[in-house]
């Protein structure tokens, strides 16, 4: 088989590391990969070709115009036959160079517009729409996500699945729910029994507010946050004793 042109666009290389590095490993040993996104990518691209570009997650206008009018000359230039892409932005701009001789795939790991105001719900929806459009074929995390999609007027025929319900999968050497009561409970104490868990990144778009009142209004409960903090008001909170904050992340997830 010809090995054929791949292009991942991403606008931090954390989803990278996280959940498409298995893939990103395997393709790369047949195909032609190349990145596009922040120069952090260099650390982890494993000598494939990396085109440089700081897009970030949120909006800005001039910044992202630039982004966009790069990356369209490159798709021109380089002629891929698969562009994939990961995150909202990503996506948005994968849509907007999609061309009709490449398959174009954007992973959705979520909707930002699910607990949105009408005005807000209306136009990040409109986005994600655009963009399932524009695809080839999107990647949801979960059937519940793609359920969701579908009951919203989404298109099902071209929502898929891996598996279950995963990014990445899962190592079943390392992680077994036979291995559940090997887990460590160091957290718990005698008088607090009962733990919850936050895993992920400590935002308003993730709802860590609403995690922070829980543990506020439940004294008698420990609570954990495990994750890096995106917003600085939400860091700024009163300490809280039945609240542990490990505000970090590892380079190299499990």
């Amino acid at each position: 088989m010809k090995p054929k042109k791949i292009l991942f666009i991403l606008t931090s290389d954390l989803p990278l590391r996280s959940f498409l590095y298995p893939y990103f490993k395997l393709l790369k040993e047949q195909h032609h990969v190349s990145l596009y996104g922040p120069g952090s990518l260099k650390n982890i691209s494993e000598n494939c070709e990396v085109f440089e570009q700081d897009i970030g997650r949120k909006p800005n206008l001039f910044q992202d115009f630039q982004a966009l009018n790069k990356l369209k000359n490159i798709v021109q230039k380089q002629d891929f036959n698969v562009v994939f892409s990961f995150g909202p932005k990503a996506g948005l701009f994968n849509a907007l160079v999609a061309s009709e001789g490449s398959a174009n795939v954007h992973f959705f790991t979520g909707q930002v517009w699910a607990t949105k105001s009408f005005l807000e719900k209306n136009i990040y929806s409109t986005i994600d729409r655009f963009i399932e459009n524009r695809m080839t074929r999107v990647i949801v995390d979960s059937n519940g996500q793609r359920e969701f999609l579908i009951k919203n007027g989404f298109n099902k025929k071209k929502l898929d699945v891996i598996g279950k319900g995963s990014m990445g999968g899962v190592d079943t050497h390392k992680f077994s729910k036979n291995n559940s009561n090997k887990l460590d409970l160091s957290l718990r104490n005698q008088k607090n029994k009962e733990l919850f868990l936050f895993l992920g990144r400590a935002s308003y778009e993730k709802g860590w507010e609403i995690f922070y009142q829980l543990a506020k209004k439940f004294q008698n409960f420990n609570f954990v946050s495990v994750g890096p903090f995106e917003d600085k008001k939400l860091k700024q909170l009163p300490v809280l004793k039945n609240l542990t904050i490990i505000d970090d992340f590892v380079s190299n997830p499990q």
